[in-house]
């Protein structure tokens, strides 16, 4: 039920008022009820984007900002929110598969680590929709532990051989280096 018409059945058992017959009154109270429809509105539009799993559009860009994550708007909502509640599942804990999901949290698919001596390689079978592997890489490098060197793990020259592309082909993959070390090719 509108605004005006909850006003209209509020006023007439008072009987003060002659409504409905396109007086001042009735003027008034349209204008009244189009206040309160827009208030209405807002608040229809804030109660959806309270949760993050309710919330879509517009909200869900609120919330990946919140979680310092790109707006990716142009994603499916249920994969946005994905994302998002993964990141609100930390702090995760300091041991490796913590890691490993601090990472998946980053935007990192099926992210996988290796120590070599006392330094940190980090891969990943792909991207999450909608973001870049420069964005993951910088969210990543944010959540991975600060005392030990990090490097995205590149594939070996044998291995970057046996995908047997040349240098121009690599190039119109229109991929970026860190997506290439990350993800391979």
């Amino acid at each position: 039920m509108s605004s005006l018409n909850r006003l209209y059945e509020m006023l007439a058992p008072l009987r003060l008022y002659a409504l409905g017959r396109g007086s001042l009154i009735d003027a008034e109270l349209a204008a009244y009820g189009a206040g309160f429809a827009l208030a209405e509105e807002e608040i229809a539009r804030l109660a959806g984007a309270a949760h993050v799993c309710i919330a879509h559009g517009q909200a869900l860009d609120l919330h990946e900002a919140a979680v310092g994550l790109p707006n990716r708007s142009r994603v499916d909502d249920g994969a946005r929110r994905e994302l998002i509640l993964r990141r609100l599942s930390g702090p995760f804990p300091p041991t490796r598969a913590g890691t490993e999901e601090a990472l998946g949290s980053c935007g990192l698919l099926d992210p996988r680590i290796e120590e070599r001596e006392g330094v940190l390689f980090v891969s990943a079978s792909g991207i999450a929709p909608g973001m870049s592997a420069d964005q993951s890489w910088e969210l990543a490098l944010r959540v991975l532990p600060a005392h030990l060197p990090v490097f995205a793990l590149a594939p070996s020259w044998d291995e970057w051989d046996a995908a047997a592309k040349t240098w121009d082909e690599r190039d119109a993959l229109g991929r970026s280096w860190t997506e290439l070390m990350l993800v391979g090719v």
